[in-house]
Parts: structure tokens; sequence; C-alpha cells
């Protein structure tokens, strides 16, 4: 059982640096969704710029419900 907690709680640990520099959809407690750009993190907040308006903001983690990457597509149509 310990190892089992020990493996997932490493699995959550190395989630927010692969996201670091990259857009990420963040979702809080109270539905609200905006899209941002992830600076930094520590143990208790995040850093982000938000998108639609180049502002920094730090967003405590207790009040976030799910983060997740955005990859952005690029369509080759438009380039034929």
């Amino acid at each position: 059982m310990y190892l089992q907690k020990e493996k997932k709680t490493k699995k959550i640990e190395s989630f927010l640096p692969k996201l670091k520099d990259q857009i990420i959809e963040i979702t809080l407690m109270n539905g609200l969704t905006f899209k941002a750009k992830l600076l930094g993190y520590s143990r208790f907040e995040i850093l982000i710029e938000l998108l639609s308006s180049k502002e920094e903001l730090i967003v405590f983690k207790h009040s976030i419900l799910s983060i997740k990457r955005c990859d952005t597509i690029k369509s080759d149509k438009n380039e034929k």
C-alpha cells in the first residue's frame, strides 16, 4: 500500500514541472476556466500569465479543480 502511494505522489509531483512555460487551461473550484502560461509554482501556489490580458496572477492550489495542457494544433490547409 505504501509503495503505491509513493508512486502516485511522484507522478503528481512530476506533473507541474512538465507544464512550466506551457499554455495551460485552469478550472477553478467556482467553475471559472481560463487559459494561461505557467510561469512558476511553489508548494501552495502557481504563478501564471493570463493569455487574455498578459497579467501575472498567483493562484492558490487549493482553489484549483483541474489543470490541463493546451496543445496547439496548427493546420497546414491554408499553406497549400
